[in-house]
């Protein structure tokens, strides 16, 4: 299980990966969630961090590709 760690990325990781700005993605993150993939909270309170899982990301891409195809 803690193998899986090593999947976490962060909202600015995948940003990055995205090719969106960080301001971009937060609002992203507020309004649009059904337009990226998977995540998840560290936390409950309003502000706690988002993480996604690599793997979801992934298969969130795959699908995007897949789409279009």
């Amino acid at each position: 299980m803690l193998e899986q760690y090593d999947d976490v990325l962060t909202k600015k990781d995948l940003s990055q990966i995205l090719k969106l700005s960080p301001s971009t993605l937060d609002t992203m993150c507020s309004r649009n969630r059904d337009q990226l993939p998977t995540s998840f909270k560290l936390g409950d309170a309003k502000n706690s961090p988002i993480r996604f899982l690599k793997s979801d990301v992934i298969a969130f891409l795959t699908q995007k590709v897949d789409q279009q195809h």
